[in-house]
């Protein structure tokens, strides 16, 4: 299948919300004593973050001109500030969502939303690129790993 990349607007927020309720049910399937099955996004989150300037939403969809959105991504430009324990300020690029819908995975469309927002970190002069990802999606920290990314720290839980 081929797609295109495109910054979303504010008509693609039905599509997004769906896509990160299917996100949301990743989660909450995988680990039902954190997350629920919910709607994370409306219409007024989706235009604040289309509205935001350190946030850039790309979506993909196919070039057969359907219009269906089957993926999105959520990319925010950070600023950590030096501190007692950083040695500098850094700009960073910050990987607040990756969803490719469930029935278009492994086609490259993850791969080439990585590849997008590694050239965008580039082009904006970010020191690194960075995300969270849980531990139980093992298909996600495969591609993360497959363009480089390693892990830096790790967040542990003992379930009481």
């Amino acid at each position: 299948m081929n797609y295109r990349l495109r910054e979303a607007a504010l008509h693609d927020a039905k599509e997004l919300i769906a896509l990160r309720r299917q996100l949301d049910d990743v989660h909450a399937e995988a680990r039902p004593d954190l997350f629920v099955s919910a709607d994370s996004y409306n219409e007024r989150s989706i235009e604040t973050y289309l509205a935001a300037e350190k946030t850039k939403v790309i979506v993909a969809e196919p070039e057969n001109g359907s219009g269906e959105l089957v993926a999105y991504m959520i990319l925010n430009k950070e600023l950590a500030p030096a501190g007692p324990v950083f040695r500098t300020p850094r700009l960073y690029l910050y990987v607040n969502d990756l969803c490719v819908k469930d029935t278009y995975r492994r086609q490259g469309i993850g791969a080439s939303l990585m590849e997008y927002a590694i050239r965008y970190a580039r082009d904006i002069g970010a020191s690194s690129l960075e995300l969270n990802v849980a531990e139980f999606n093992s298909d996600a920290i495969r591609l993360y790993e497959s363009y480089g990314l390693t892990t830096r720290n790790r967040r542990m839980e003992l379930q009481l």
